[in-house]
This record gives C-alpha cells, structure tokens and sequence, in this order.
C-alpha cells in the first residue's frame, strides 16, 4: 500500500471519528537513521508520532560509524542535524530507553504497551552538564565503543545524544550493594532519582512503522578466530569505533592490547567480518609471488 493511499484512508477515517480521538497519531518503531527520516517526514504532513527507541537516546547504528558512503562525510555530520529537528518539531514524542512490550488491535486502532525502563535520572530536571559523571568512581565497558572503552556508570551515551540526559547503568554501586551515591550528593539539581521503577505505558494509535534496524553478528559464542580472546581480533564494528575522532583512541588506528601504532599492514580475514590487527605485524603475501622469490 503506498503511502498516499494510506493517508487518504486515515483522513477519511479521522472525520469519522471523533475529534479526541488518538486513530491519526502513528508510531514509529527504532530511532535509527529511517525511524528517524520517517518520524520527520510524517510529522511535516501533520501527523502526532511516537518515536520509541530502546536506547537511551536517537541515532542507531549510523552514530556508530565513521565515515559514509557514497560523499564520505562523517556519520554524524548527517545526523545530528537531524537529531535537533526530532527534538524541536512539536508532532514528535521521543521515547528513549523504552521497549515495545504489547500490540492489540487492528490497522487504524492499536494500543501499544510500552515498558519504559528507568534512568534513574529525571529527564525534566537533568540538564546533562556531566559533574556527575565526573565524580562517579565506577567504570564500566562502553557500550557506544563495542567495549574497547570504559566510561562511567553514569554517562550520556555519547557527545551529540538527544536526548541529552544522562543515564544510569546496572552496574552503579549504590544499585548493586547500596555502597555508592555521590552522584545524588554533586547534582545541583537533584535529578538522580534511584526510586525510578520500570512503568508500562499504553498509546493508541492508527498505524505502526517498524524501522527497527538490526544487530550486528556477535562471534563470540562460537570463538572464531580468537575473537573474545585476542585483543587484537576485532569486528567491523569495533574497526569503525577505532577508526572514528569520537571513538577509543580518538581516531588513531591503535592496537587494543598494546595500544600501540602499527607500522605495516595487517594480515587480515573476511570471513564472518572479523578483522584481525596482528601484534606482530606480518604482510602476507601471495602465493604467485613467494614461487617467484622462491624461483630467483
């Protein structure tokens, strides 16, 4: 079905209705760089949308990369505009940190049930100046870096975030023994809250978009080619963070155990997309060419 078509329908609907009724509002599911397009192309024709994100803030895989194909610009360079004009267009609701939990209805009446996971910071009074993080004691493996990093228990996702509201990870001190709470203590604006509970929410809406992305293969379970046991074994994801100004080693093409710079190229394997940065260092060559050294 296209889309004038659909929307021909849901005007047609809307007059039917009444006027308090939520049938014209759409959610968008996944607040990467389609859920992203998409919530601002529906929102310009004047429709109301959810934009539901389950991590804590917009931006997907593509704020994960370095730079894109076909100009070359850096991924952020395209997006974080965007990210700005989701945050100001009136139509936009943004749900970060929130999981899609339960869909009833049918095309034009749905409610969605929504587990929004808690922060533990309030978002209305965080103003993501940071000191909290600056005097968190408790590090932990970054999940915007694919691990290569630490950051704080308490951190904004990464730089550009929308929202810019920092969030709380499972692995704070005072959430696991209770031994830790001078992020409360620093914050002048008292917008840590460690009573935030998981709260179901429910949204009617006429229709769904699904633009939820994908996950990236992890080859840890089945251990190829060392990955998980070798530092220097990396995916294409993990290469992309090293490769990135905003990543580990700040754009410096580093090994991760010695953090070292290589001085030749790399053997390296495409299979399953794994790369690996060899500590040694060794070029591989051909075949065709070791018969002829081996001929002279």
């Amino acid at each position: 079905m296209t889309f004038e078509l659909l929307q021909q329908q849901m005007d047609t609907l809307r007059v039917l209705r009444g006027a308090d009724d939520n049938m014209g509002d759409i959610m968008v599911v996944g607040g990467g760089i389609s859920g992203i397009q998409a919530a601002l192309d529906l929102s310009s024709a004047g429709y109301k949308v959810y934009l539901v994100e389950k991590s804590p803030t917009i931006g997907g895989k593509m704020s994960q990369l370095d730079k894109t194909f076909p100009t070359n610009d850096c991924s952020m360079c395209i997006e974080s505009p965007k990210f700005i004009e989701t945050d100001r267009q009136p139509n936009i609701e943004l749900m970060t940190y929130t999981d899609v939990d339960a869909v009833e209805g049918e095309p034009g009446d749905f409610t969605v049930t929504l587990l929004k996971k808690p922060r533990y910071v309030d978002e209305n009074k965080c103003t993501g100046c940071t000191v909290c993080v600056e005097y968190c004691p408790a590090k932990i493996p970054d999940p915007f870096n694919q691990n290569l990093s630490q950051n704080k228990a308490v951190h904004i996702y990464f730089s550009q975030a929308v929202p810019l509201v920092t969030y709380i990870d499972e692995s704070c001190l005072f959430l696991k023994d209770k031994t830790c709470s001078i992020c409360q203590t620093v914050c002048e604006n008292h917008a840590i809250d460690f009573g935030q509970k998981a709260e179901k929410v429910k949204v009617k809406v006429g229709a769904i978009i699904l633009a939820a992305g994908y996950e990236t293969f992890d080859p840890l379970p089945r251990n190829d080619y060392g990955y998980g046991k070798f530092a220097n074994v990396v995916t294409s994801m993990d290469f992309e963070r090293l490769l990135c100004s905003t990543g580990p080693h700040e754009g410096q093409i580093l090994r991760p155990r010695t953090r070292s710079i290589r001085t030749r190229s790399p053997g390296s394997t495409a299979s399953a997309r794994v790369r690996s940065i060899r500590p040694e260092a060794t070029a591989i060559a051909p075949p065709s060419a070791a018969r002829t050294r081996r001929s002279r």
